[in-house]
């Protein structure tokens, strides 16, 4: 009597090793696809925010939340900044004008969503104070910036920045924790602005609560300098990313 024989033959697990490799390339190509997608939806979040605060100017004179008529504007919902150009956190011991000036482009019907504005020294809310990034965190905007150890970074400086971060408390400067990783923002940089994490429109810094150089890597010397990378051998969330008003 001939016995059943019983397995696979060479050939057909031949044939479901190459299915199982097709299904592995197309769950990374599109995990790759997805991830290729929230960089531009963060590059297009960027440049509207940017173009909104630019229309605010050309309408009122002023940049939003810098803007001294805001009341006669809006009523007692808002307070005037000191028009001095500069979208300043604090600005006197009162006013924040890096949230008003989404309160402000919100009354303006400049913006897609409504933001409150009202935030002063507690943490930011998503999508309530300011608007939330397709990545994590979400947009300040800022007079210069400082790093998360309160030093004003000079590489971007005497300029208005709106910056992607994690919102923390604070009670005199913006302080945000690190909302994208290396790789993402090096993504970011390279579509926008050359790649380099130190120079150009758009820099990188360590978010606040995460290990010095777990952005970027300095490269020689210590400190930024012009050849200094975006480390992508680090997965963690530490790059908060701050991008310059252009000039006009």
């Amino acid at each position: 009597m001939n016995k059943k024989q019983f397995g696979f033959s060479l050939i057909e697990l031949s044939v479901v090793i190459v299915i199982i490799g097709f299904i592995i390339a197309a769950i990374v190509s599109g995990k790759n696809i997805i991830e290729t997608a929230r960089i531009r939806s963060v590059i297009s979040e960027i440049s509207d925010h940017q173009q909104s605060a630019y229309s605010f100017k050309l309408k009122y004179g002023k940049f939003p939340g810098d803007y001294n008529e805001a009341v006669e504007h809006w009523g007692a919902g808002t307070v005037n900044g000191n028009a001095n150009g500069r979208i300043e956190f604090v600005q006197g011991t009162t006013i924040y004008e890096g949230y008003r000036a989404w309160q402000q482009l919100s009354y303006s019907k400049m913006t897609k969503a409504v933001y409150l504005g009202t935030e002063t020294t507690g943490a930011a809310q998503l999508e309530v104070d300011v608007p939330e990034s397709k990545l994590m965190g979400g947009y300040f905007f800022q007079y210069e910036f400082s790093d998360y150890a309160g030093t004003p970074n000079t590489l971007i400086s005497n300029i208005n920045v709106i910056a992607l971060g994690r919102p923390l408390a604070s009670t005199s400067r913006i302080v945000l924790g690190g909302a994208v990783t290396p790789t993402q923002g090096l993504a970011i940089d390279n579509k926008t602005d050359g790649g380099s994490p130190t120079t150009g429109n758009i820099v990188a810094t360590d978010g606040s609560g995460s290990t010095a150089g777990s952005c970027v890597r300095d490269i020689g010397t210590a400190g930024p300098t012009p050849d200094d990378i975006y480390d992508i051998t680090l997965t963690g969330f530490d790059c908060v990313i701050v991008i310059a008003f252009k000039q006009e």
